[in-house]
Order: C-alpha cells, then structure tokens, then sequence
C-alpha cells in the first residue's frame, strides 16, 4: 500500500540522532577497575587495573581508601576511583623522598602509524604543595625512555601543559599527537630535569602532589560523526562526553540537542580541546514529503497465493530504503513467501519512514469452502480493507448466476454489522462509515445460483478474518 502519510517508524531510534563517542584506547582510563581495593599508600601495581610505574609508589585511590590524609583529596573527575603521585620535590624534604613518580598505562590497541590522536588528562595539583608548571605525556613502546636522574626519566613528550595551574580544582590537560607507529603505553610524569622544572615552593608541603583521574587516546577520526541526513523539525544531539565543540555553518555550538526545523545541508566543523578544528562533517535536512514525491518504486502489491506454491516478491534496491519482513530486516533482493497466513511486507526509508506496505496472504488452496465445485464460486474467508485496490472488499467470487443473495455478518460480540440482498453490494469493514476492529467475524448467507440448467440454493455459515 502507498501511504500518503509519512509515518516514521522505529521512533526511539530515530527521532533524536546523536554522534556516538569512539573508543578509549587506554585501558581503564577512569581508575574505576581493579584487581584489589587499596589499603595503604603506594597500593598501586596490582591494584589499579592496566596501570604501572617505573619508580617510586603511585597511589591508588578507591574502594573508600583516600589516602593518609583523605582531608586533601577530592572528589574524583569522575567516578570514584583516582590516581596520586609526586611527580617533583624539593631538595628540603628531611628524610629525602622520592623525587619523581610516574604513572604508565596500558594501550588496548598500538597506535598506528601516522594516524591522529587525541590525548588528554584530567589534574588536581593540591594548592598545600610545590607548584609546577610542567606536566606531560609520553606515548610509548615498552621501555622506551631515558633515565636522567636517580628518579627522572625523558621520552618524547605527546602533550604537554606549561602553565601554571591553580591549585584546589580540576584542570584538563589535552592535545593533539601523530603517531610514529607502535605505542602501546600512556606515561604521566614530569619529564624535565630538576633544572628545567620551574616550581613555586610552599612551607605546608615540599612536594608536587597531583591527582589524575580521567586519562583518555581516541583516534580523532572516531570522533568525527559521519555525514548524516534529518527530517525538518528532527533533533540533533552533539555530544560533549570528551569535550568537543561545533560550528554549524560558522556558529558555534557547545553541545546538546539542536532542532533542524530548515531544510538545507549544513557543514559542521568539529573542534577538539587543545588541537582546533579537526574535521568536519554535513547534516542535511529535507522535507520528506517531498522528498519521497520525488522518488520513484515500484509498487508493492497486496497478495493472496496458495501456500504449496508459495510467492516470490522482487524488492528493488533504492538509496537509504530497507524492507522488512513481520518486523525483520530483508537482506536479500528476493523474499520468499510459502505459509498459511499473512506476512507484512514494508518498505521503510530510512529517515522518513514507511513508504509503502503489502499483506500477503498464503491459503490452503485444498481446502477452501466452494457453495457448488470449484468452478462456480466461493466464498474467501480473509479480506484486507487498506485501500490498495486488491482484496478491500468482502464479497462472493465465482461465475456462476445469482439469483436470489443474502447475507449478513456479526462480530464477536453477536452484533449485526453488515447485511445485503444484492450480491453487487459488498462489505468494505465499515459499520455506519466507522472502520471496524481486524479480527473474525461471523457470516451467514443464503445463495441461489444457477449453472447451466441446473438451479440449486445453498445455506452457509463461515468466518471471514478482517485485516487492517
């Protein structure tokens, strides 16, 4: 059936598209999994699942474990789990302590070969403690740093910040980087020498005590969505789970759901926290009524067919259009039809929804109630009122003459529905020009007929199934 009226389908999945966040390759980038809960400081290998260290003692912080002095440690970025460590120190501490501690995290994947990334951290530095402004980012392979101090080491620096962070909150640490090819570890830590590392001392502490919570590499290319088209008047939601931004034909926009109520195609340039722009994509919005005005198919026919038979429904390949069976995805260019009973056919594109549907019916062509043989005339026993043109009316088929006709149909119920004396008058599944409930009603009929010189009259009492 050709519907008039674009109806969408699969409304929860399609009203509001949004872009979908690729994947973090850091394993366990938000402190939140673990092989043991901590229990005192420097719990950290073995603790914190996928994380490591060179030297010195990290401390995993979770399962209600915060630290010998839970007093200076925040709420997590997000979460509840997070990381501490020094990652500078004064030469005043008595006893000595350890200078430098770094944390190294595993890759879910290597990184590919001159494949851009995205790189970020997320930093509380506790204001009681040596301020630096120097913190950084390693890509690695295994071992692949140089040692330059009893507690320093140096790697090529992926990102880095050089600014002095305000002590007390959460800053986030983000940039861009090329991959050389291979990187299977993250390293945090400061990579400078004593010398280079620029620091504000404070008389409450003698270390730079930083929490880390939220580390994340994506491949900026899963950041990008992919082209993608509306209906007028559809939402768009832009998401922000890793800080991006958008500019919609120049204007920017922070994220969350926009309305598309214009038609037009519009570029959308995505921007990243620390790189800039990074790419861009299109959303275009049409209007589908006339859109699909425009478009042109084949029909799909209602269809009654004996079952022993079956039927073979040819379903023709038209962009972003996709048929289903009973509520089935079609995958083939054929669908094949061979039951007792009705199979619905639709035909579904795949931002305006249904443009067309079929009820095919499969009968037992054995078994059907003849008033007189086979070649007189007989009385179906399902009809689908929709309007198609094929099988909207309940009448009696055949070839022989009619010379006297009743009949009357009642619902479930017992209530009279239809009832005519002319055989020309047929049931379209109206009762007072109200469209009837689908479901079996009840007929009875009386039917003289004649064929040839034969004259014979027939009392028949059936069921016929009404479908919408």
């Amino acid at each position: 059936m050709l519907s008039n009226n674009v109806m969408p389908v699969l409304l929860l999945l399609s009203f509001c598209l949004t872009n979908l966040v690729g994947q973090n390759l850091v394993v366990n980038g938000d402190f939140e999994k673990y092989e043991e809960c901590p229990t005192q400081e420097g719990n950290w290998e073995g603790y914190a699942t996928g994380w490591s260290t060179i030297f010195g003692t990290p401390d995993y912080l979770n399962c209600l474990y915060y630290g010998n002095n839970p007093s200076i440690t925040p709420n997590a970025h997000s979460g509840v789990g997070l990381a501490l460590g020094v990652w500078f120190d004064t030469d005043y501490a008595i006893p000595p302590v350890v200078k430098r501690e770094y944390m190294i995290g595993s890759l879910q994947l290597p990184l590919i070969e001159e494949e851009y990334y995205y790189v970020f951290f997320w930093i509380y530095n506790y204001k009681g403690g040596v301020q630096i402004r120097s913190q950084h980012v390693g890509l690695i392979e295994p071992g692949q740093y140089d040692s330059i101090g009893e507690y320093s080491i140096r790697t090529d620096i992926a990102i880095e910040n050089t600014d002095w962070l305000q002590g007390g909150r959460w800053h986030k640490i983000s940039g861009c980087y090329t991959a050389k090819g291979g990187e299977s570890q993250i390293v945090l830590g400061n990579f400078l020498t004593n010398e280079q590392t620029e620091y504000v001392d404070t008389s409450i502490s003698f270390s730079n005590v930083n929490f880390i919570d939220d580390v994340g590499v994506y491949a900026v290319s899963s950041l990008i969505p992919e082209d993608t088209i509306l209906w007028v008047g559809q939402n768009y939601v832009f998401d922000t789970t890793i800080q991006q931004s958008y500019e919609v034909n120049g204007v920017l926009i922070e994220g969350g759901e926009q309305v598309f109520d214009q038609t037009g195609i519009y570029n959308v340039d995505v921007l990243l926290d620390g790189c800039g722009y990074v790419g861009s994509f299109k959303i275009e919005v049409i209007d589908c009524d006339i859109y699909l005005s425009n478009l042109t198919y084949n029909t799909l026919p209602d269809s009654t067919y004996c079952y022993t038979e079956g039927l073979n429904l040819d379903l023709p390949p038209y962009p972003d259009v996709q048929y289903f069976k009973n509520g089935e995805v079609i995958s083939d260019a054929t669908v094949e039809l061979d039951k007792i009973g009705v199979d619905t056919i639709l035909m579904s594109h795949r931002i305006c929804g249904t443009m067309q549907e079929a009820i095919c019916l499969g009968i037992d062509c054995d078994t059907i109630d003849y008033v007189e043989g086979k070649e007189c005339f007989y009385i179906p026993n399902v009809f689908s009122p929709n309007g198609d043109g094929i099988n909207d009316e309940f009448k009696v088929l055949g070839s022989c003459s009619i010379l006297n006709y009743k009949m009357e149909v009642y619902d479930r119920w017992g209530s009279l529905v239809f009832q005519s004396t002319d055989p020309q008058k047929t049931w379209d599944g109206r009762w007072r020009q109200t469209l009837c409930q689908a479901g079996v009603y009840l007929y009875v009929s009386e039917i003289e007929f004649a064929k040839d010189s034969f004259i014979s009259k027939e009392e028949k009492k059936g069921t016929v199934t009404l479908i919408r």
